[in-house]
Formats: structure tokens, C-alpha cells, sequence
């Protein structure tokens, strides 16, 4: 038989038992609430990033719908009217002067754009560039060297009108990857184009106004 401490004992063993058995369930309570509340708070945190990122795609699209018509048709006028320009002058000269004017005109559209685009599309100094085609084709006067860099001016058109779609789609501005590429493209269009002494060379009648848009190049910010 147990004799009275050994029975105290137990008790208190028991007792003991049942607080700890307690402490570990309000323990494990508290530790579950926690956990429901860190999830809920990580959940909340991911609806409002979502939601943030909605407005600001949003945001990102609202400010560029209105300039994609301008902003799309002017960087086609640009590169359309001075392939024209190259055949014209490329032939007998006849109807360059008009197709320059209207390159011109395409060019200022361009420029007029470009400032409210620039920071949502990081892709300004490609645009920027392709302003100054029409006076660049006037100093090619027609020839080979004049084609090669019309496929220049052709394939950063292109990369523009790609990224510009991509920005809108995505609702952010234009990667950085894509921002590189261009200007790659704009780098290899400087490379053909009459900058410099050799813009001076044996300017045609057709393009005598060209040096001014060269060296002083009215549509720069």
C-alpha cells in the first residue's frame, strides 16, 4: 500500500499533469491564432500589392491610350516618307522636296509626342532620333550607303513600335532588355547616318536645308 506521501505525490504529479496539459493547449491556441493572423496579414499584403499594381498598370495605360494614335502614325510617317524621299532622289529627284516636307511635318508630330511619352516608355532617345531621318536621307542623295541606312532606320521603327505595344499590354514601362535593344538599333542607325564632316560632303540642292537639322537640330528638348 501507498502510504499518505507517496498518494500526495501522485496528486501533485496528476495535477501537474493536467496544468501542463492546459499550458500547452492555450500555447498551442495562441501560436495557431498567430499563424492565422500572420497568413491573414501576408494575404491582405498580397491583395493590396495586387491592387496597387492594378492601379498603377492602370495609371500606365490611361496616360499612354490617348498618345498611341499620334505617336504610332508619326513613326510611320517618318520611316514612309523617307524611304519615298531616297527613290525620289534616288531617280531623277522630282517630288524629294515634297516628300522631305511631309517627313518633316511627320517628324515634328514625333517631337510634339515624345515629351508626354518619355517616362512612361524609357524609350525617348530612339524616338527622338528618328526625328532627325528626313534631313539625314536628303544628305544620302539616293545612293546605296542612303538604302543601308534606311534598314536601320526601318528596324528601330519596327523595335519601337514593339516596345510601345509591350508597354501598353503590360502596363509598365518598357524593360530594361527592350530599353537596350533599342539602343542597340539607334546606335547602329548613327553609324549610317551623315553626321558630321561627312553630312558636309556634296549636299544636293534637294537637301540644302538638311546641314541645319544635322547641326542644329530643331526638334532636340
Amino acid at each position: 500500500m501507498l502510504d499518505n506521501a507517496s498518494v500526495l505525490a501522485l496528486k501533485v504529479t496528476a495535477q501537474d499533469a493536467t496544468l501542463i496539459a492546459a499550458l500547452i493547449a492555450a500555447v498551442a491556441t495562441i501560436a495557431a491564432l498567430c499563424i492565422n493572423a500572420y497568413q491573414a496579414s501576408q494575404r491582405e499584403r498580397r491583395e493590396t500589392r495586387r491592387t496597387a499594381g492594378r492601379e498603377r498598370r492602370d495609371i500606365h495605360r490611361s496616360a499612354l491610350t490617348p498618345e498611341l494614335p499620334e505617336l504610332a502614325d508619326a513613326l510611320h510617317q517618318v520611316v514612309a516618307t523617307s524611304f519615298m524621299q531616297h527613290k525620289a532622289l534616288a531617280q531623277n529627284g522630282k517630288g524629294a522636296v515634297q516628300w522631305r516636307e511631309r517627313g518633316n511635318n511627320a517628324a515634328k508630330r514625333l517631337e510634339e509626342v515624345r515629351p508626354r511619352v518619355r517616362y512612361s516608355l524609357g524609350l525617348d532617345e530612339g524616338i527622338r532620333t528618328l526625328t532627325r531621318l528626313p534631313g539625314w536621307v536628303g544628305h544620302r542623295k539616293g545612293s546605296q550607303a542612303g538604302e543601308v541606312m534606311l534598314a536601320a532606320a526601318d528596324d528601330l521603327a519596327q523595335a519601337l513600335h514593339s516596345a510601345i505595344e509591350e508597354s501598353w499590354r503590360s502596363g509598365e514601362p518598357s524593360p530594361e532588355e527592350t530599353q537596350n535593344r533599342v539602343l542597340r538599333l539607334l546606335e547602329e542607325l548613327r553609324n549610317q547616318a551623315p553626321i558630321g564632316k561627312l553630312g558636309a560632303e556634296s549636299v544636293t540642292e534637294d537637301a540644302e536645308n538638311a546641314l541645319d537639322d544635322i547641326g542644329h537640330n530643331s526638334f532636340r528638348a
